[in-house]
């Protein structure tokens, strides 16, 4: 398991953000909140592939495949 970083947080925090800021935007009917939302979702969005990428090469570091690893997979027909 990849343990979360400060990204992971931010990501929920933004996402809880975008939430709000969507409820104040129905509640008052003001176009600043929806701006503010799409403005957050885009952030939001950034930093969940930034966060991606960084698990993604951190698993890549410690996963060791040896050839026998890559036999069984073929034979399995998991990979190609």
């Amino acid at each position: 398991m990849i343990p979360a970083t400060g990204l992971t947080y931010v990501k929920y925090a933004l996402w809880v953000l975008v939430m709000a800021l969507v409820a104040f935007h129905l509640k008052l009917d003001d176009r600043a909140y929806l701006w503010g939302a799409i403005i957050a979702l885009v952030v939001a969005m950034g930093v969940a592939y930034v966060d991606l990428l960084r698990g993604e090469r951190r698993a890549r570091a410690r996963i060791r495949m040896t050839s026998a690893d890559v036999e069984t997979f073929k034979r399995r027909r998991w990979v190609q």
